[in-house]
């Protein structure tokens, strides 16, 4: 698992916030950086920590996570390669609001604050992608947020399933598999829901033909049955794709 040379040579620098950047920023961005490999389950960063810096993801999958009742977590994002994370703790002057955990092996660049912060006042084009990166990062939790609390069991599963299907789905002969592998737990706090109940809808979707399951590995065989059961924003989904095929 190589890092890029540069910033300018990483294949995701076209996606991140610093594709605004100069070239002559850009390239000290690189020289500054340092580059760590996290294994499975090491943590990044904890909740309640002070912010040293941005970290940039080149290949992996990291979860954030915030402690619930009763020690129970909630999967509030997952960030993949080309994402930034700790950048509204940095931002904001604030601790971090979620631990971050790798969920495979992943290389992950950490930009220092005192390299981050000079470049938003140098530069005004990154400090609107930052407000745009922000933004939009609201939008979507608020999204999640409201159509999580009124959803049941049954809908939030199939709402995580399908949204880890357009992140990480695979089409192969059986369906679309599901590249990145998730414990049950993991699934579990990625929906809200107790690690008990996931287990039986998994069961169940599994029953029904709408998905199979190989140790960790999920491939959805029935996308369309989710969309059903996901409620009324995938019966709006079914709706736009029969208008459109006709």
């Amino acid at each position: 698992m190589r890092s890029p040379e540069s910033c300018e040579s990483c294949p995701h620098a076209e996606q991140g916030m610093f594709a605004v950047l100069p070239s002559p920023d850009l390239h000290q961005v690189g020289v500054r950086r340092r580059t760590s490999l996290y294994k499975r389950g090491q943590v990044v960063f904890h909740e309640g920590n002070i912010p040293f810096g941005l970290f940039c993801v080149f290949s992996g999958a990291v979860k954030v996570a915030k402690a619930g009742p009763a020690g129970r977590e909630q999967i509030v994002r997952l960030a993949r390669p080309g994402d930034v994370l700790g950048y509204r703790a940095l931002f904001a002057d604030e601790p971090y609001t979620g631990t971050a955990v790798a969920l495979e092996d992943s290389l992950l660049c950490l930009i220092p604050r005192e390299t981050v912060l000079p470049l938003l006042t140098r530069c005004p084009a990154l400090a609107l992608a930052v407000i745009r990166r922000l933004t939009h990062d609201l939008r979507i939790a608020e999204e999640w947020v409201r159509d999580m609390a009124l959803m049941n069991a049954r809908q939030r599963l199939a709402e995580t399933l399908l949204m880890l299907q357009v992140t990480y789905g695979i089409r192969d002969q059986e369906g679309t598999r599901l590249s990145l592998l998730l414990s049950r737990q993991e699934l579990a706090e990625m929906a809200g829901l107790a690690t008990e109940t996931a287990i039986r809808l998994l069961g169940e979707f599994r029953a029904k033909g709408i998905l199979s399951v190989r140790g960790r590995e999920v491939t959805i065989r029935e996308p369309r049955a989710l969309l059903r059961l996901s409620g009324l924003r995938g019966l709006a989904r079914l709706a736009e794709e029969d208008r459109v095929r006709t």
